[in-house]
């Protein structure tokens, strides 16, 4: 599992939310996409999950 990290990656931006300091503008729009991208990035480098079926074509252990 990976997660984009807003709440980091905004900090230095606080200025370029609006007043309410949630909603984003154009600035806030590019920085969100590109959290969320490196995010994506980083999950599709992980390893494929194991699949727990593999393991029933094992020899059980006596």
């Amino acid at each position: 599992m990976v997660l984009a990290n807003w709440h980091d990656a905004v900090q230095p931006y606080l200025s370029e939310l609006n007043r309410d300091q949630i909603h984003f503008g154009g600035a806030g729009a590019r920085l969100f996409t590109s959290v969320v991208k490196d995010a994506l990035q980083q999950l599709a480098e992980l390893p494929p999950p194991r699949d727990e079926r593999d393991d029933l074509a094992l020899p059980i252990p006596v």
